[in-house]
């Protein structure tokens, strides 16, 4: 089928089965062949450091083909693979199917035709992340002895017997020290091999098949937020067990009119995409662990419960920030609900895709 053909209504029958598709039988179908696409044996995806349920690009696949014979047997080649991967998400798009899957951040930027920072790095990589982040702000980083290059994954292993490469970022970086007058560039070529070079191949296939389906002028109302959203819908939020799992820092307590007032809102006066957007500002994800608030992780894997912390240090007309990697919001001492509600509003829409209000 051309571009055309697929576009239209799919209506589908399972070998063996009976059952007319009024749309349950084509929900079913995206859900097995997503599942089937992600799943950790074809190896087209893995997941993302951040938690067990986001996956990225496998970057080796392109380079160790031989490792992945299942993925050239099925599909003829690895970018024929990813193209078939863009078509599911854009005809499941197309038709307002919702996947149970969810995307590394890079992804959805890529998807949206968005450039890509190094800040992008703490939803694949919060390791690498901090890493660079501490070149950025610190001095005399020569006394750490790096230079430009990556130490990667070198293929397949079994456990307790990994293999690894150094990947030069430029020319002979590896001749190539990283200094005070060079940290800049090496933040840059780092991310740039991190979330571009070394998937380009399979990142090629994807836009091919979703473009295909999705032209991209389509896509430019929506950030990434939203457009993780339209993936893959919305998580039912249990308000009750969110602020039974709710940590205070500092002078907040559950009866302190701030928080109060916090509650109120995103009771009475978000809906259930606002809870969402918030859930996604302050935690990096919309997504509710399996197992509720009480087991949700930071960036770094580690157990952090969602955390209200007053900033004192900034003036009431200053906006609320949120800490990913900690999954803590810190909220001025504003004088009146209204001014609350109207700054948590202004911060999530501002978020979009600049990152604003995060640190």
């Amino acid at each position: 089928l051309g571009p055309e053909g697929i576009r239209n209504i799919f209506r589908f029958r399972f070998k063996g089965e009976n059952a007319v598709d009024a749309g349950g039988v084509s929900r079913e179908w995206f859900q097995l062949v997503s599942e089937a696409l992600f799943s950790p044996s074809l190896g087209l995806f893995v997941r993302a450091q951040v938690d067990n349920t986001t996956y990225t690009i496998n970057p080796n696949i392109s380079k160790y083909q031989s490792s992945y014979t299942n993925v050239t047997k099925i599909f003829g080649s690895i970018e024929k693979a990813y193209t078939f991967v863009g078509v599911v998400l854009g005809k499941a798009l197309l038709e307002g199917k919702t996947l149970p899957i969810h995307l590394s951040r890079d992804l959805y930027k890529h998807l949206l035709g968005l450039p890509v920072g190094w800040r992008d790095l703490i939803f694949l990589d919060p390791k690498l992340y901090d890493s660079l982040d501490w070149l950025r702000k610190h001095q005399g980083v020569e006394v750490l002895s790096l230079n430009f290059t990556s130490v990667e994954e070198a293929e397949r292993h079994w456990v307790g017997r990994e293999r690894y490469e150094i990947v030069d970022l430029i020319p002979n970086g590896r001749e190539v020290s990283v200094t005070d007058a060079n940290k800049i560039e090496y933040i840059e070529v780092a991310t740039k091999y991190k979330l571009l070079d070394r998937i380009s191949l399979q990142l090629a296939g994807i836009l091919k098949g979703f473009y295909s389906i999705i032209p991209l002028t389509l896509l430019t109302v929506f950030d990434p937020q939203e457009f993780e959203l339209l993936i893959c819908g919305l998580d039912e939020i249990d308000i009750n067990d969110w602020k039974t799992n709710t940590a205070y820092i500092g002078i907040l307590r559950p009866t302190h009119r701030l928080v109060r007032w916090f509650w109120e809102i995103v009771t009475e006066d978000f809906n259930q995409t606002m809870r969402s957007r918030l859930l996604q500002f302050v935690t990096g994800t919309s997504r509710v662990p399996v197992g509720g608030f009480k087991v949700l992780q930071g960036m770094d894997g580690e157990l952090r419960l969602f955390t209200l912390s007053a900033l004192t240090s900034h003036g009431a007309g200053a906006y609320p920030m949120a800490h990913t990697c900690f999954n803590r919001l810190d909220l001025p001492l504003y004088e009146d609900r209204n001014t609350l509600k109207r700054m948590l509003t202004e911060v999530i829409r501002l978020e979009l895709i600049t990152g604003f209000g995060n640190e």
